[in-house]
């Protein structure tokens, strides 16, 4: 990546993005979860950014060969790690229970298709980022557009419906298709629902969002009156709509160039505690504390060491070649 082609806000959101993802799986905001459950989802603006930001980095050096790539590059490493997950649940089964199925196995991993494993749930985002981005590789202005209406009115209609209710009906019609009820279930059907269409939402904006006048200002308070009748409705679903496309504004605009000499080490270290918090998790308060503040200290601070240990190799191993050439 060039300097000037370098977009600071979009490192700020890795950073900040991976430690609060780390900071709510050690369930630091369930309260806020479990007992304002509508101020969580409004605040969730993280989640539709990141999408934007995919779909608009991807518009800024748009061809289809280099969406064809990527898809078959990130999809490839989704389909290995969630095939592993797959095969590692079904081997546990047979260890514990003494139960094995390969009909079962196989089905779950074509399934990995179209929706992860229980066992690989932080992956759930990379179908959600990827078939849309092949969508959009087929699609012009005017059709980004029909999508982005399409896709907002069905995210509406389904917070309206309600998630209990869509999954009900769901539920009965997977009864009426034995076949396909066999292999997945309502649940799972209403949430690759939800995450496939925030997905494709989301990530067509960002390749549209550039063609747009839009000030955060006036998106924010457009959001307020419409945040307050929403929140009278209970049905949260325009307002962070709103907001998010403020945010990624915001982000766009935020200053930080003196972060560009580590792009790759904050891409590193974002990656790492987003995908290893888990597991970094489960071993420290099973072997080292309770403490979820400490915990959390701790998650950060193995990460970081791990991103700083890597790339002073890398550096070393640049300056032997450079001396190796001299």
């Amino acid at each position: 990546m060039r300097e000037s082609s370098y977009i600071p806000g979009f490192d700020w959101v890795r950073i900040i993005g991976s430690i609060l993802v780390a900071v709510t799986h050690c369930g630091v905001f369930m309260y806020f979860y479990n007992n304002t459950s509508q101020f969580y989802q409004l605040f969730s603006l993280l989640i539709p950014v990141f999408f934007i930001m995919s779909g608009y980095l991807r518009e800024r050096s748009f061809s289809r060969q280099a969406v064809y790539s990527q898809v078959l590059k990130y999809g490839a490493i989704y389909l290995a790690v969630n095939s592993l997950a797959v095969i590692y649940t079904h081997i546990n089964a047979l260890a514990r229970f003494g139960e094995f199925s390969w009909t079962g196995l196989i089905v779950n991993l074509f399934k990995g298709f179209v929706c992860r494993s229980d066992d690989a749930y932080q992956l759930w985002f990379i179908p959600a980022l990827l078939y849309p981005m092949l969508l959009n590789a087929f699609l012009d202005k005017k059709g980004r557009r029909i999508v982005i209406v399409i896709s907002a009115t069905l995210i509406i209609a389904r917070e309206i419906i309600g998630n209990d209710v869509l999954e009900e009906e769901i539920g009965n019609v997977l009864s009426s298709l034995p076949i396909i009820g066999k292999i997945f279930y309502a649940q799972e059907l209403s949430r690759m629902w939800r995450h496939l269409l925030a997905g494709t939402l989301y990530t067509t904006i960002g390749f549209e969002i550039d063609s747009w006048r839009l000030k955060p200002l006036a998106l924010i308070l457009s959001a307020i009156p419409v945040a307050f009748l929403e929140f009278h409705t209970g049905h949260i679903v325009i307002s962070p709509f709103l907001l998010s496309i403020a945010l990624f504004l915001i982000v766009k605009k935020l200053p930080g160039h003196f972060m560009y000499p580590y792009h790759a080490a904050i891409s590193l270290f974002s990656g790492m505690l987003y995908f290893l918090h888990r597991f970094e998790y489960i071993f420290i308060r099973g072997f080292i504390t309770d403490s979820i503040s400490l915990t959390i200290l701790l998650i950060i601070a193995f990460n970081l060491v791990v991103t700083i240990v890597v790339f002073l190799f890398i550096n070393k191993g640049k300056e032997r070649g450079n001396t190796a050439k001299v």
